[in-house]
């Protein structure tokens, strides 16, 4: 329990005391380190383990493989006495979660009995390495197609290697009465990625059901093309308004969009605190960009501040720096934006110093 809150030092006393501990026991605390990312002391709990089962093995596979390390989760994965499924597809899903198509095979065709996890973790790699041929034949070799789940990231990955045709057979591949939300959300974001927004929005029209996903995807194709307003109706129609991330893209779409335009992303950003959303650093770094571009260094100071002060839940990043110092060199502050540049917690990347080196 209180791994699972994040206060692993109390579990760890917790652990320590209990007497008589039984695996069960060791993989709660080894549990506890592993999601909570902290390798190291998740190490020495299963190296320190009496015995290990199962779940001791897949957890530190899982925990190594989450963390990029995939050297160590495939040397742990080799070690272990008696794989399962789930020791297999967590291999085969770590090498597709990097688009390493080649190991990722590997290990699929080492497993004794795959199930549909392990085809479409497969595919799914092919699909991220943009081995679109090789995902066509596996796909044809599936030993059922009604695995809806199978079709959506090659339906995506065909759309961004430039084959929306080839999306768009996929997507008409699947019976009509068998589309779930997962497969129409993909041919609606591969169209919208690939600038057929009059396509993805008969795709919507006709959709059974749509997502704050297949919104978002819209909102942002329209922003891409400069459709700002388009964009707007679009976000106002949303079934989730708090969803941060369609706040985010019309906020960066209008600090984008030019002069009379970009204080809609100001706007934007008092209207998701009134209706109870939670602005992210990415929503600041948009509200920002806008008031730096048009040299608004009081808006700037105070949107700025905010952050600073820790009433956001997050600390100002480089982006937020970067447009207080570009902002002061706007406004003829040099010397602020020396001394900003001076104290922020950063090195000063090429945009803060041609801000500096620049601006008169």
């Amino acid at each position: 329990m209180y791994g699972k809150a994040g206060d692993l030092a109390q579990a760890r006393e917790v652990f320590d005391r209990e007497a008589g501990k039984n695996v069960f026991s060791w993989n709660m605390m080894l549990g506890a380190y592993a999601s909570n990312g902290e390798l190291e002391e998740a190490s020495a709990i299963f190296t320190a383990m009496p015995q290990r089962d199962r779940v001791s093995w897949n957890a530190m596979i899982a925990a190594y493989a989450r963390d990029g390390h995939l050297a160590k989760s495939r040397e742990i994965f080799e070690k272990m006495p008696h794989k399962d499924l789930v020791s297999w597809n967590s291999m085969v899903a770590a090498y597709a979660k990097d688009g390493l198509a080649e190991e990722a095979r590997e290990i699929f065709e080492r497993i004794p009995h795959r199930d549909a996890v392990s085809w479409n973790s497969m595919l799914a790699a092919y699909a991220r390495s943009g081995d679109l041929i090789k995902a066509r034949e596996l796909f044809s070799q599936m030993p059922t197609k009604n695995i809806l789940v199978s079709w959506a990231p090659v339906i995506e990955a065909c759309a961004r290697n430039g084959d929306l045709h080839r999306s768009w057979e996929l997507f008409l591949g699947v019976p009509e009465g068998s589309k779930d939300l997962l497969v129409w959300t993909s041919m609606i974001t591969a169209c919208a990625e690939s600038g057929e927004l009059d396509l993805a929005v008969e795709l919507a029209a006709r959709a059974p059901e749509r997502d704050a996903v297949a919104w978002t995807a819209l909102i942002a194709g329209f922003v891409r093309r400069g459709r700002i307003d388009r964009a707007r109706v679009l976000f106002s129609r949303l079934p989730e308004s708090g969803d941060t991330v369609a706040w985010n893209v019309l906020v960066h779409g209008y600090a984008l969009a030019g002069r009379g335009k970009r204080m809609r992303s100001l706007e934007l950003l008092r209207e998701m605190d009134l209706e109870g959303g939670s602005p992210s650093a990415a929503t600041f770094t948009g509200v920002l960009t806008a008031c730096s571009h048009d040299g608004l260094l009081d808006h700037s100071r105070k949107c700025f501040l905010s952050i600073a002060g820790d009433s956001r839940g997050f600390q100002p990043t480089m982006e937020h720096y970067c447009c207080m110092i570009d902002v002061l060199g706007r406004s003829r502050q040099r010397g602020r934006a020396k001394e900003l540049s001076k104290n922020m917690p950063f090195w000063p990347d090429e945009v803060a110093l041609t801000a500096l080196g620049v601006r008169a």
